[in-house]
C-alpha cells in the first residue's frame, strides 16, 4: 500500500482493488499504517482519500 501511496493519494476502494486485497485485509493494513503515523486520511465528500503523512515517508520507502 505504501508503494501505491508514494505514487498518489487514493481512496480506500482504489487501494484495496489495486493491491488486490480483501476489504478486511486492506482495512487492517491502513489502520496499522495510520497508527504508525505513515499515512493520513482526508475526507472528500463521502470518500476518504489516503496519502502519505509526510514527504519523508516517501524518501524512506524509495531509498
Amino acid at each position: 500500500m505504501l508503494d501505491l501511496l508514494v505514487r498518489a493519494p487514493r481512496s480506500f476502494e482504489q487501494l484495496a482493488t489495486t493491491a488486490a486485497l480483501s476489504v478486511a485485509n486492506a482495512s487492517q493494513h491502513l489502520q496499522r499504517l495510520k497508527h504508525a503515523g505513515l499515512v493520513v486520511g482526508e475526507r472528500q465528500g463521502t470518500t476518504i482519500r489516503y496519502r502519505l503523512a509526510d514527504p519523508t515517508v516517501a524518501r524512506l520507502w524509495t531509498e
